[in-house]
């Protein structure tokens, strides 16, 4: 059984349940009113935003805000303190914001969005009509309940989140109050005579994402986005959905008005234009989705949060392997869950750290930190877990486990789905049936101590599956983990290709769920060049466990490959920040950079990679890139240093500036051995784009072309690289070069499409 620690309790009233969210202004609790018996939104609010006389306006507000009254806005209760700090109460509405529904699913259908923004004009009328302004409307402060309800919350705090985002801005004639993406131009300008057609303003930011996807303001530094809209006229919404009704339109350009005159009074007035609109009129057709690529998957719960510090070993130094696999695990779970979780890579530097977890939190900038010990007792195993907020240093859940061996990953998943209660996190993945077998789990452990080694061949990992798999033939986390170790040792030496798929087949058959499962069936795919089967796997895997750094680099290298340079490049530094000591994510970025034409980039990505992996690791990458630039100084001056055996002989070619057709076979094996051996088609096209590329650098153009035919015939779909690479541009300029172009275009607009359809 488990030993639980009492839960922080504030002002003798207030019970921590759980971390809702964290923002500019504090954080946020989901906490039991033990007086009244019933849950409540409890916002900490930092002290550093709140001064003496920020403060009395802030009453002043709640007291305003008290006054309304509406299905569709959240209860404001009262005003606390707890060891000095100030503390806000509200209605606890159980949902998700529209924030997050609109990042995961884009856009909505007519008559859902039509809905939402009736309710959210109902609820911002009410507000209107007793003389209330909110000033910081925006999807993030708009709730859609459980129960179906659409509401408006943080009435009564806009007035105090003085430039939480804006780096307490200041102008002569006032303070900007509000978030950047959607305020008014008066409240750009710091006015003090802001009144409901602000908020109109936003409202109108906030519909025209309701209704296209996007945000009216691009743009990364606050201020920037906040000024755009002093010079610039309001964007029009049928720009980015050329579907939206006119009628639409017109309302959500009308609320974006420069000038306060030429915008709706109120939001009664914007719900009364809207109502007009009917969602089954021959005016107003279904939004249908536009070739662009849909948002990637997001969690809900995306914007918390965590770091998981390495797990203490209080035991015996042999068992070092088995906290290292209990981190792993944790944060594997709660990824899975769709928590926003540091990758071990990061957490890694901390091991045996004196530092206290707050503080290593606010380095790690996360939410929420957790800490857990292990120890091995004699046939059992005992772990001791605690959940701090990093703002507040609140315990928000402890517990101590005294478990059998056999229950070493049940406790795992156990200890991830307290956090995600901690947390407030809806579960939507079924339990995972985690090992029971001793002897299983410590193979099991062994062989993902294995797979962390940056080793070339997977395969004592295998070996130790597979011996796990004779144990407990039918466990899915077992299997999905077999299935990536077989595709890679299938990839690297061409053994046991037959099992590859079985494997992974047998593992999404038991977990379809598992984002692993779905990976292992991906890399199946992948490495047998059916790249359209492969992306939809990756991208399912990637929206099952978003912490899966390996989900995606194998979307992003796809999608960079068939010509979409930004999104495949923006799911490769995904794939970076979650794994930073993955080298061949770094490979690819560089590559990517470089036929983007972001030099800089790339080279910045070499240094990270050699700073993260070692200078082994980038030595292929960079005299790949050196050939591409022809930068034969920077080839000499690495050969002074002490460059391996395998890339020696290419640098001294690329020194001399020349080398003979059979030097160039010596250095690459595309024609010859590695077609005589039976590997996956990615690593002979590979290969063979290898060889052009060398081939063509030093003058056998003949022989290059020939190379490049050969990878096109064996499913080359890297159009990025046949389009970009600078050493091919005289195999360009051939006669027959553009029919083989086409038929890798082709494939590229499969892959594109494959991408773009919904999930």
């Amino acid at each position: 059984m488990g030993e639980v620690r009492p839960r922080e309790r504030l002002a003798g009233r207030y019970e921590i349940l759980g971390l809702v969210g964290a923002g500019g202004m504090g954080t946020v609790y989901r906490a039991r009113d033990l007086e009244l018996g019933e849950d409540v939104a409890l916002k900490m609010l930092r002290s550093e935003r709140v001064d003496s006389s920020m403060l009395e306006r802030f009453r002043s507000e709640v007291r305003l805000a008290r006054r309304v009254t509406h299905t569709n806005v959240a209860r404001v209760f009262d005003i606390g303190e707890h060891q000095a700090e100030r503390f806000l109460t509200m209605e606890f509405v159980e949902g998700e914001s529209l924030a997050s529904l609109l990042a995961r699913r884009g856009t909505l259908e007519l008559h859902r969005a039509l809905a939402i923004a009736a309710a959210i004009c109902a609820g911002m009328a009410a507000a209107h009509a007793v003389g209330v302004v909110h000033r910081d409307l925006k999807p993030d402060n708009v709730l859609l309940a459980a129960d179906g309800r659409v509401v408006v919350t943080d009435f009564g705090i806009a007035r105090c989140t003085v430039a939480a985002s804006l780096a307490a801005h200041e102008t002569g004639a006032g303070v900007m109050i509000g978030t950047p993406a959607y305020m008014s131009p008066e409240q750009v300008e710091g006015r003090a005579d802001i009144d409901a057609r602000a908020d109109v303003y936003a409202l109108g930011a906030t519909l025209f994402e309701l209704f296209t996807g996007r945000r009216a303001w691009q743009g990364d530094v606050p201020i920037a986005v906040a000024a755009a809209r002093l010079a610039a006229p309001p964007p029009d919404p049928r720009q980015a959905r050329p579907d939206l009704p006119e009628a639409v339109a017109a309302v959500v350009r009308r609320c974006l008005a420069r000038a306060p005159a030429d915008r709706f009074a109120d939001a009664a007035e914007v719900g009364a234009a809207l109502a007009s609109v009917s969602p089954t009129s021959p005016a107003a057709p279904t939004l249908a989705r536009t070739s662009a690529p849909p948002p990637r998957p997001v969690s809900p719960d995306a914007a918390k949060t965590v770091a998981v510090l390495p797990v203490h070993n209080q035991g015996a130094p042999e068992d070092d392997f088995v906290a290292e696999g209990i981190t792993e695990d944790l944060i594997d779970a709660l990824s899975m869950i769709g928590l926003r979780v540091r990758p071990r890579a990061a957490v890694a530097k901390y091991e045996g750290s004196k530092a206290e977890s707050r503080e290593i939190g606010r380095e790690l900038g996360v939410q929420v930190v957790v800490e857990t010990s292990f120890r091995r007792l004699p046939g059992a195993i005992r772990l001791r877990t605690r959940v701090v907020s990093v703002v507040d240093g609140f315990q928000l859940w402890a517990k101590r486990f005294d478990r059998s061996e056999a229950a070493l990953l049940v406790v795992s998943d156990e200890v991830a789905r307290a956090i995600a209660e901690a947390l407030t996190v809806r579960l939507v993945a079924p339990a995972r049936q985690a090992p029971s077998d001793p002897v299983v789990i410590e193979l099991y452990l062994r062989a993902r101590a294995e797979m962390r080694q940056l080793r070339a061949t997977p395969k004592p990992a295998v070996e130790l599956l597979e011996q796990a798999v004779a144990r407990a033939p039918g466990d899915p986390t077992v299997l999905a983990a077999l299935a990536i170790a077989r595709a890679k040792l299938w990839h690297w030496s061409g053994e046991g290709r037959a099992e590859v798929e079985e494997a992974a087949e047998r593992a999404v058959a038991a977990a379809p769920w598992l984002g692993e499962a779905r990976l292992s069936l991906g890399m199946s795919a992948f490495y047998g060049g059916e790249y359209e089967r492969a992306l939809r796997e990756g991208r399912r895997a990637a929206a099952l466990a978003p912490g899966l750094a390996q989900a995606h680099f194998l979307v992003g290298r796809l999608v960079f490959e068939a010509g979409l340079f930004d999104e495949g490049i923006r799911w490769l530094e995904n794939s970076m920040e979650i794994d930073p000591k993955a080298e061949a994510t770094y490979h690819d970025l560089c590559r990517a950079y470089e036929l983007r034409g972001s030099r800089d980039a790339a080279d910045r990505t070499m240094a990270r990679c050699a700073s993260e992996t070692g200078a082994r690791s980038i030595e292929l990458i960079e005299a790949r890139l050196w050939m591409w630039r022809r930068d034969t100084e920077r080839a000499r001056a690495r050969l002074q240093g002490t460059p391996s055996d395998e890339i020696r002989p290419l640098l001294e070619y690329l020194a001399s500036g020349s080398c003979t057709l059979e030097q160039v076979h010596a250095l690459t094996p595309p024609m010859g051995r590695i077609t005589a051996r039976e590997v996956t088609a990615r690593r002979r096209t590979f290969a063979r784009q290898l060889f052009a590329e060398v081939a063509c650098y030093f003058g056998h153009e003949d022989a290059a072309f020939t190379a490049l035919a050969a990878a096109v015939d064996s499913g080359l779909l890297d159009l990025a690289w046949l389009d970009h690479c600078p050493t091919l541009a005289p195999l360009r300029a051939r006669p027959k070069f553009p029919a083989l172009r086409a038929r890798v275009d082709e494939r590229a607009r499969r892959l594109i499409a494959a991408y773009t359809e919904p999930d």
